[in-house]
């Protein structure tokens, strides 16, 4: 998010994003894709695989169509601090993480929910960075708890 403080990567985030930058620098998009999917579907604290199955080859397939599309040319940055102007969003918001997503997103979920007047954070436990992937009847839930008001 524009104006949100430079996060600090815990070891094993940083050891995936360094693995994960030097596949890039290579050109190897299959090995992107395999330290992408540890960080964000696995946790990256978890043995690679604990997601496996359906979940992990969609994710796999997901993400390579994003790798092999990507433009880098394009991507914008915004002049915009929403960090700041997030006082200034008066709608409801449920803020969904995992307990094994990456440290300091977790800690960013946390921060963005009390910074919105009417945010709410829930944290599914066991899931990662898509919990909705993991356990997508507790992410059902929780939608639809937020939706009416509990």
């Amino acid at each position: 998010m524009s104006g949100a403080p430079v996060p600090n990567l815990d070891p094993a985030t940083d050891r995936l994003d360094r693995l994960r930058e030097a596949a890039l620098a290579a050109g190897d998009l299959d090995v992107v894709n395999r330290w992408d999917t540890w960080l964000w579907l696995d946790g990256p604290a978890e043995p690679e695989g604990r997601v496996s199955g359906p979940q992990r080859e969609l994710a796999r397939a997901m993400n390579a169509a994003v790798l092999r599309n990507r433009r880098p040319e394009l991507v914008v940055t915004s002049e915009t601090d929403a960090w700041a102007r997030l006082p200034e969003v008066h709608v409801r918001a449920t803020v969904i993480c995992g307990d094994r997503d990456v440290p300091f997103i977790r800690d960013r979920c946390a921060e963005l929910a009390q910074r919105l007047p009417h945010g709410r954070h829930r944290v599914v436990a066991g899931a990662a960075h898509a919990p909705h992937m993991e356990q997508p009847e507790v992410v059902a839930q929780l939608i639809a708890e937020a939706l009416s008001g509990r």
